[in-house]
């Protein structure tokens, strides 16, 4: 999809994935600027890949260019670490994508390690989505938006549901009934996922 597709169907958030590259006036450079008009920049950081003094630096090289979203800075097994960054900067710090456990989702919330907390349907995700509450704050769900929509529209603090571009376009090759999230947000419709399988599609994927 190129960019002009995307961008028509952005409306309220747009992610990138950031490397930490100063020009040689110290700004920062981005690269597909046509993203840019969409209201709030969220940025995800793969694996925990930023230092802890790295990650602040970074956010605070981004201070006025709207950034509210910062995806898992450091790892969030080191949860002291990521608590210290959430007190150091203005973006709004988020983890738990990475987690299966009640205890470990309990944690975050308890030592205040997170703005908002992501997780995964379908196993527990009413039991994550309580702790969080109980704290004020919000659930994103994590990519997979169609394995998502249905489950996620049941609970009342959900912030988003990340849409996550490689797994949409395998969702709309494969299955009928697929949401579109035009304006910056879905109608969950049809039983299940509101998915059927297009056979025809699928069928020179299958294995023997």
């Amino acid at each position: 999809m190129t960019d002009e597709p995307v961008v028509d169907r952005v409306d309220s958030a747009v992610c990138t994935i950031p490397t930490e590259t100063p020009e040689a006036d110290g700004t920062l450079s981005w690269d597909h600027t046509a993203l840019w008009d969409a209201k709030s920049r969220l940025l995800d950081v793969p694996l925990g890949g930023y230092g802890a003094k790295q990650a602040v630096r970074l956010s605070a090289a981004l201070e006025g260019e709207g950034v509210t979203w910062f995806e898992e800075p450091v790892s969030a097994d080191r949860p002291a670490t990521l608590a210290e960054i959430r007190g150091r900067v203005e973006a709004e710090v988020t983890a738990g994508e990475y987690g299966y456990t009640l205890p470990y989702f309990r944690a975050m919330p308890d030592t205040g390690t997170v703005d908002c907390l992501q997780a995964d349907v379908t196993t527990g995700w009413l039991r994550v989505a309580a702790p969080a509450l109980a704290h004020g704050l919000e659930i994103s769900a994590h990519c997979a938006p169609h394995a998502h929509a249905h489950a996620a529209a049941a609970v009342p603090n959900l912030r988003h549901i990340e849409w996550f571009h490689d797994h949409v376009r395998v969702e709309r090759l494969l299955f009928d009934g697929v949401l579109d999230p035009l304006g910056g947000a879905v109608t969950v419709h049809g039983p299940g996922l509101g998915l059927r399988l297009d056979a025809e599609q699928a069928r020179p994927f299958r294995t023997r």
